[in-house]
């Protein structure tokens, strides 16, 4: 049979000291990612920012290489041939006149040609004061006396002058008594730059100097420089 339990014991002892820390544990499993957000509202655009100074210039590139020569300008056409000369004439003349001395025809003054119309005598010579000009009759009408020329300051309609300068300078506005245009081969000065092929003694060297090959007339007449280039240094 069991006895009766014994006297508690003594007092409570005191408390140890604390023993050392343990080792760190082992890292739990990862938790389960968590579900992604919804996608916020697009912000507003921020204001323009002030423009940046210019940077500075780039280094210039190389020159390209010289460019296909283009066709020549148009040229003037071969002189034709000269034709026979005719036989020669039976007048007994001076400055297209017949000579005073051995004929009998005489010069007479009128006034217009309604007047000088009135005279139907065959060989005679009027002079129309109104347009200062000789006529002379023949078997069937009056016809002028040429005695202008080609430089006398006097257009000549009938002769086919255009114009009449007084001159034989080839670089103005009346060429040969011919009115100057672009395509006729002479450069007219202060108006045109060329003309075909007179550049008035320009060259590619001379208009862009340094450069060579040959200086092109453009139809209005003015130089193109495409055709000259700069030789590789």
């Amino acid at each position: 049979m069991l006895g009766f339990p014994g006297p508690s014991g003594g007092e409570k002892g005191d408390r140890g000291l604390a023993g050392p820390p343990g080792g760190p544990g082992q890292p739990g499993i990862p938790g389960v990612s968590g579900r992604r957000g919804k996608k916020g509202d697009r912000g507003f655009p921020g204001p323009v920012g002030p423009r940046g100074t210019p940077g500075p210039a780039g280094v210039p590139g190389k020159p390209g290489s010289n460019g296909v020569a283009g066709p020549a300008g148009g040229k003037k056409g071969d002189k034709g041939t000269r034709g026979p000369q005719g036989p020669p004439g039976q007048c007994n003349c001076i400055n297209g006149l017949q000579n005073p001395s051995t004929s009998m025809m005489s010069i007479q003054w009128v006034a217009d040609e309604k007047e000088m119309n009135r005279i139907s005598q065959e060989g005679m010579i009027v002079y129309r004061g109104d347009i200062k000009r000789l006529y002379l009759r023949d078997d069937v009408q009056w016809r002028p006396v040429r005695t202008s020329y080609c430089g006398d300051g006097i257009v000549d309609d009938e002769a086919g002058e255009e114009c009449d300068d007084g001159n034989q300078i080839s670089t103005d506005s009346c060429i040969g008594c011919k009115r100057s245009f672009c395509g006729d081969g002479n450069r007219q000065a202060a108006i045109e730059e060329c003309d075909m092929e007179d550049f008035g003694g320009l060259t590619c060297e001379s208009y862009l100097p340094g450069s060579l090959g040959i200086l092109l007339c453009n139809g209005r007449c003015k130089i193109d420089s495409s055709n000259c280039f700069y030789p590789r240094g």
